[in-house]
């Protein structure tokens, strides 16, 4: 069989409700592997905790973090960085301000929070736990613009549900120089306009010189789409969105039930 890149999206994905990785899943990841396949986790969580998640399957892994605005190829070459640009980002800050909404801004390894968040996301794994990111407050529009230079992607986040997150993404939407997705119907996705994971996992394939049919992509939100749109296989997790589901090739079972390892089993040992 000719060689395959498989990319994999993490929360409600790869990842099961308690934030692990079930050892079906890691198993049949490192399987083949050993058969010479490549593997990616592609996430929109920032890159510390993307690479650990890709390290915990394999040190080869591939790394697609911050919703595509960052790619790094198992052997560690970056592929790509894109950054919302300044300009772009202190608009979204007075904008979110205004609306009095949670927003956080990613850097590499930090978090940068408008608001105290009420409710953290929390894994079970003591080792993702040493390498989760540092948060700080930017409560004040002087501090925000001191880490600037670090962002590059962010987050809109409606604690309490999803009340006004549909108003406060049309008013982004009017923002040039960002784009706009959702990986949850209480959040807004914020990308360097013209990136996404579609684009960083075709430059992976590229890198790797697989074939774009030999691709195989999975995921359950509004920000998979791109990528499983790119692939020659896009896999929707049953509990992804309907309208994810719709556009997929195949849809397989929920992350809670080794949703990843029952496509993979099913697709290479037939």
């Amino acid at each position: 069989m000719e060689k395959h890149l498989i990319c994999s999206d993490l929360d409600g994905t790869l990842l099961s409700s308690d934030q692990m990785i079930s050892q079906k899943n890691r198993q049949i990841l490192q399987d083949l592997i050993a058969d010479g396949h490549y593997f990616a986790v592609a996430t929109g969580r920032l890159f510390t905790m993307a690479r650990f998640f890709a390290e915990s399957v394999h040190k080869e892994a591939g790394v697609i973090a911050s919703n595509g605005s960052i790619a790094i190829s198992g052997s560690g070459k970056v592929l790509y960085k894109a950054q919302i640009k300044p300009a772009v980002l202190l608009e979204v800050y007075r904008v979110c301000q205004s609306e009095d909404m949670l927003v956080s801004f990613f850097s590499e390894n930090v978090v940068y929070s408008t608001k105290e968040r009420k409710r953290l996301r929390k894994t079970s794994d003591a080792a993702a736990r040493v390498a989760a990111p540092s948060y700080e407050l930017v409560e004040r529009e002087t501090d925000f613009l001191q880490v600037i230079p670090e962002i590059v992607n962010g987050i809109v986040i409606e604690e309490d549900g999803p009340k006004r997150i549909g108003a406060v993404r049309e008013l982004l939407e009017k923002v040039n120089g960002v784009t706009c997705l959702s990986s949850h119907a209480n959040n807004i996705e914020l990308l360097p306009e013209g990136h996404d994971k579609r684009l960083a996992v075709r430059k992976l394939a590229e890198e790797l010189n697989v074939k774009p049919e030999n691709v195989i992509a999975s995921g359950d939100g509004e920000n998979d789409l791109g990528m499983l749109q790119e692939a020659g296989v896009g896999v929707a997790m049953k509990n992804a969105d309907d309208f994810v589901k719709k556009r997929a090739d195949a849809v397989t079972k929920s992350n809670d039930r080794d949703g990843v390892y029952h496509f993979l089993r099913s697709y290479f040992y037939k």
